[in-house]
């Protein structure tokens, strides 16, 4: 029986009196092991909290870690942690390399920076590998990429790299990511989650990190891939900060996450993930070039929603850019624009029978966004009860759009001196109790 070590606060050592309370609570089945690694005079080592013996010692952190997971899994099968004192441990030719193991958490003393894994220069470009997983829980750290100390990109690598499939039930928690020439993560187990961590400054260099993706955190699985959870994480300075790799996992979440100053391009590219939500986060920028996308979406079902997005003073190409909605809904979103090409763009590859749906957004733009909404090729949309506010002659709403569809716009106020224009607008077009629209 696996036992919940989490109650447990993991920036401490287990006691006597906490290790015997689970032991009890097992009623002596298959019990957890609790190691502690700690270093001192080049050697670390691995001592077992509840048989106060010292089982692993080794010159290597790497090696030591390793070997004291894989002790944990395969002899307490009731699983087990493993804490790591606070200290700088550096890792070189050989990555921690975690195979098969269950049911352990890997636990550090903080971040800041109390439990520091360091990738030192000219080393093997991965700090951690895993597969054939099941129940990896790994929190609590600072994971140092080393690009100060002169590591250097290598294509289809990432600090942590979890790319096989046959993982499942992977947890990152509070844990810090900086400094990476190459991705911070590659993940491609189901039923995944990464929360509460930081990632600064990572994929510097432009080192591709699975597949040929350039990326912060590439979620690196194919069509057996399903259920990803990513929570409450910053992303600051970095490039693509979440991207789909091979485009056809399913049901991935992305939710109560900053994004801040994407600076080379999109924040969340998805590629054609399918069942996807985009909810609560936040997309805080100055992208100093055009061209950049806060969010990209090729053939896929999403919705986004309650999210908040802006650019500060340069030219942003569109904070979403649904390329081939198939059933897209993007709902309750506020957007504060400063210049941009659009805050919507869709429909660009031309789906015949996309579907897209419009509600109960806030657009609110200071300059000369070209147009505010823009839609190509879609079969059907419905927009309605949005808020437009373009006083500086914004167009609200343009169309080049599937001559033989539908559309509704419904509900909706315009301010501004450019309401709407329809180029080529579909065969049926029903409007109504809008305020302020204008048809040009």
């Amino acid at each position: 029986m696996a036992l919940n070590l989490y109650p447990f606060n993991p920036s401490r050592k287990i006691n006597d009196t906490d290790w015997n309370a689970v032991i009890n609570a097992s009623n002596n089945t298959n019990p957890p092991v609790m190691f502690t690694i700690s270093s001192g005079s080049g050697l670390y080592t691995a001592t077992n909290q509840y048989s106060k013996t010292v089982p692993f010692t080794n010159t290597d952190f790497a090696t030591l870690l390793t070997n004291t997971v894989s002790n944990a899994s395969n002899t307490a099968p009731g699983g087990g942690k493993i804490f790591i004192e606070r200290g700088v441990y550096p890792i070189f030719n050989t990555p921690i390399n975690i195979t098969g193991d269950n049911n352990i958490w890997i636990c550090g003393e903080g971040q800041s920076p109390a439990t520091t894994l360091q990738l030192q220069a000219g080393a093997s470009r991965n700090i951690l590998t895993g597969s054939g997983l099941k129940s990896i829980t790994i929190s609590d750290m600072l994971i140092d990429g080393g690009y100060y100390l002169g590591q250097s990109a290598v294509n289809n690598t990432a600090l942590f790299s979890f790319n096989n499939t046959d993982s499942e039930r992977i947890t990152l928690r509070n844990l810090t990511f900086l400094n990476s020439p190459n991705a911070a993560v590659t993940i491609a187990a189901s039923h995944a989650k990464i929360e509460d961590c930081y990632f600064l400054n990572c994929n510097i260099s432009n080192g591709t990190g699975f597949n040929g993706q350039i990326g912060t955190l590439i979620v690196s699985g194919n069509s057996s891939q399903r259920d990803i959870k990513i929570l409450h994480n910053y992303f600051s300075t970095c490039k693509i900060d979440v991207t789909d790799a091979d485009l056809t996992c399913t049901h991935l979440l992305i939710d109560g996450n900053t994004f801040y100053n994407p600076s080379g391009s999109s924040c969340v590219n998805l590629g054609a993930c399918n069942y996807n939500t985009i909810t609560n986060n936040f997309f805080i920028g100055n992208p100093p070039i055009v061209g950049i996308d806060y969010i990209l979406l090729g053939t896929a079902h999403t919705t986004i929603s309650n999210n908040y997005f802006t650019n500060v003073s340069n030219r942003v190409d569109a904070f979403i850019r649904d390329q081939a909605p198939i059933f897209d809904i993007i709902q309750g979103n506020t957007f504060y624009g400063f210049t941009s090409n659009a805050h919507i763009a869709a429909g660009e590859s031309n789906p015949s029978d996309g579907k897209l749906f419009i509600s109960n957004n806030t657009f609110r733009d200071v300059a000369s966004t070209l147009e505010i909404v823009r839609i190509q090729g879609i079969s059907h949309f419905v927009i309605n009860n949005n808020d437009f506010y373009s006083p500086f002659g914004t167009i609200a709403m343009a169309f080049d759009t599937n001559a033989s569809g539908t559309g509704s716009i419904v509900n909706n106020i315009f301010v501004g001196d450019k309401r709407m224009v329809a180029t080529v607008a579909p065969a049926k077009l029903f409007s109504g109790s809008n305020i302020g629209m204008d048809i040009v």
